[in-house]
């Protein structure tokens, strides 16, 4: 696997984030699952042939007084597995996932012992 992102903050209240993934699966060719055989005749064989792919992400925050914030984001995934050696068993398929969300960056946790007992 190999990454690279970018952050772009304009002003000090907005991010703006870009991710490429690169996934080298196209070594992963058969999988063998052991202990499959106490079923079956014998442990079961899964050709995979699995093809190398690509993961594309976007986010942008938006930072609020008093600590508030708004995302939105987007990721999009290729396949990486052809119909021909498509198994139910490893699912996969193009995947597009937005997201949106917001939060509040607060006080820190902290933790004060003190010994009274002098």
């Amino acid at each position: 696997m190999a990454t690279f992102g970018v952050s772009f903050r304009p002003t000090s209240k907005w991010n703006i984030e870009v991710d490429v993934d690169y996934l080298n699966w196209d070594k992963i060719n058969d999988l063998k699952l052991q202990g499959s055989g106490a079923i079956f005749p014998n442990d079961l064989d899964l050709k995979l042939n699995w093809m190398d792919s690509f993961q594309y992400k976007l986010g942008v925050t938006r930072s609020f007084d008093n600590g508030w914030y708004v995302s939105a984001g987007y990721f999009y995934t290729s396949e990486t597995a052809s119909s021909q050696f498509f198994t139910p068993g490893v699912p996969d398929t193009e995947l597009h996932v937005p997201s949106v969300g917001f939060g509040r960056n607060g006080e820190h946790w902290h933790w004060r012992w003190r010994d009274n007992s002098s």
